[in-house]
């Protein structure tokens, strides 16, 4: 089993769940919530525990940036995949995302719906970016990390 522990913040319980099967399936230890409080309560709880958060840009309440912030500060090691269904520029454009956050090498983003491959592709380049060749960074850096807004 896998020892990163993934926290999972979204609002929408379908996608929760099959997230959370994948990840699952996977050998992350997963644990999903479904607003920021929860997410800021487990971070509390989890300090320095928390390997990955997979946060929805757009919760109910607080932004996802805001949410992925707080928990970085509790846990300054974790890295951040933050997804949406909205284009990134558009996130961009409304100030949901910054250029600065995307720029982070601890920090991508991937729109929804996307197929467990392309989940799998953007955890595996933040958690383990030495075992990648070449290539495959830039074309991952490109798709995932480093979009411009």
């Amino acid at each position: 089993m896998r020892s990163e522990t993934v926290l999972l913040v979204e609002d929408d319980m379908l996608v929760a769940r099959f997230l959370m099967l994948v990840m699952r399936m996977w050998g992350y230890d997963a644990t999903h919530v479904s607003t920021s409080r929860e997410a800021v309560d487990f971070a509390i709880l989890h300090q320095n525990e928390i390997t990955l958060t997979l946060c929805d840009v757009n919760l109910q309440g607080e932004s996802g940036l805001s949410v992925a912030a707080k928990i970085r500060g509790l846990c300054p090691r974790s890295k951040t995949i933050f997804t949406s269904g909205f284009p990134l520029d558009v996130l961009c454009e409304g100030g949901l995302l910054t250029q600065e956050v995307l720029q982070n090498g601890d920090t991508g983003y991937i729109q929804k719906p996307f197929l467990p491959g392309d989940l799998s592709n953007a955890i595996h380049s933040l958690l383990e970016p030495a075992a990648e060749v070449p290539w495959a960074a830039s074309q991952t850096e490109a798709r995932y990390a480093s979009a411009a807004c």
